[in-house]
């Protein structure tokens, strides 16, 4: 990380933001609590997607990739592979590059379709909540290489972990239009409460089952 962006680390942490009750204690302890209790409920699932993920192609059955968090820390997103790991589509993701898959992509595999149709490939996100890493709601999470084009509100983001489910994924927007990306995370931190977080969610899961949210 560059200086400059150190310093704008830095001076986000300093900064003293008007934060409500929800963002300081309720949203925390909702994120611990709901995550938690998915992680356990949901272990069975996760050992039997990761074993036919290895069953049917070489390669791990989660991959990690770098991320932006809250004050411009640096952590591992987690899911389940989706690709085959002989794709480009693949190589790319191991150099930490921004993919977009489409759920009739040859790169993918056949369970890794069926995850990414139903986007189960997420599911491993939950152990990022749990550490405290991201949330069940909230901005996209950034790409590194994104950073370095900023302008000072969009640091602002920076002051919320970022979500599992966002507005981005409802937008219908491609990840590569960066300042509409932006411009989203703005909307959600202005606006930040329980019901804005409770609607992104009904909205996800609707979206989810009509087969529209995105990867």
């Amino acid at each position: 990380m560059s200086a400059d962006l150190e310093l704008r680390r830095s001076d986000l942490r300093r900064r003293r933001f008007r934060a409500s009750r929800y963002e300081r204690f309720v949203k925390p302890s909702i994120d611990r609590g709901l995550s938690s209790i998915l992680l356990i409920v949901l272990a069975p699932a996760f050992l039997l997607t990761a074993l036919a993920i290895r069953l049917e192609s070489k390669g791990p059955a989660f991959f990690v990739q770098k991320r932006v968090g809250q004050y411009g820390s640096r952590f591992g997103v987690i899911r389940f592979r989706t690709l085959d790991v002989r794709s480009e589509l693949w190589q790319r993701t191991l150099r930490h590059e921004p993919v977009s898959l489409s759920a009739d992509s040859p790169d993918l595999t056949r369970i890794g379709r069926l995850l990414l149709n139903t986007r189960l490939d997420r599911l491993p996100m939950l152990v990022n909540v749990y550490r405290g890493e991201m949330s069940l709601v909230g901005p996209r999470a950034a790409l590194p290489y994104e950073l370095e084009h900023y302008g000072t509100v969009d640091w602002l983001r920076l002051r919320i972990k970022p979500g599992v489910a966002c507005l981005w994924q409802l937008s219908g927007l491609p990840e590569s239009d960066f300042r509409a990306a932006m411009a989203l995370d703005q909307q959600y931190f202005t606006n930040l409460s329980m019901a804005l977080d409770l609607q992104i969610v009904l909205r996800t899961a609707a979206a989810i089952v009509r087969g529209k949210a995105k990867h």
